[in-house]
């Protein structure tokens, strides 16, 4: 087993299907954590332990004490403020699923650098060769600098 940033950097993105269904794996085992008013505070291809890139296959979240702080991952507002929130967590399963579509980073890797890109709105797939309308509406949404269009709910 391995942290899912582990294999996308020895292995390459996933096909889109199997992303998905690590994202839904993902956003399921978050609900739960929500559901008792906790959040995960640092959702990234780090904090997920993968067995293989099936989606079906076992996987886990880490323990957040035990996973790096990934800012990449963090909503604006929690740039911004640092309050760990459930609408924080759904970001951070977007950027994830962006990531394990695409090995990039959905806005970048400094803080700074993340705040200037985020003005000019979510990422295009289609610069990684991936033509999937659904997709790229639900990264749209996702990934909005706006919150009040972001889906705000895993």
């Amino acid at each position: 087993m391995e942290t899912l940033a582990n294999w996308l950097h020895r292995r390459g993105p996933f096909h889109p299907r199997d992303a998905v269904g690590w994202a839904i794996r993902l956003a399921k085992t978050l609900e739960a954590f929500h559901q008792h008013g906790v959040a995960h505070g640092n959702v990234s291809p780090a904090c997920v332990i993968v067995e293989s890139n099936d989606p079906r296959s076992r996987g886990m979240i880490a323990d957040v004490r035990r996973t790096a702080e990934m800012i990449q991952y963090h909503s604006p507002e929690r740039l911004r403020d640092g309050q760990l929130s459930p609408a924080d967590d759904t970001w951070g399963v977007a950027g994830t699923l962006f990531s394990v579509l695409t090995t990039a980073r959905p806005f970048g890797e400094l803080q700074q650098e993340i705040l200037a890109r985020l003005l000019h709105g979510p990422p295009s797939l289609a610069a990684y060769r991936i033509q999937d309308e659904a997709l790229t509406a639900i990264l749209a949404v996702a990934l909005s600098p706006d919150p009040s269009r972001r889906i705000g709910h895993v």
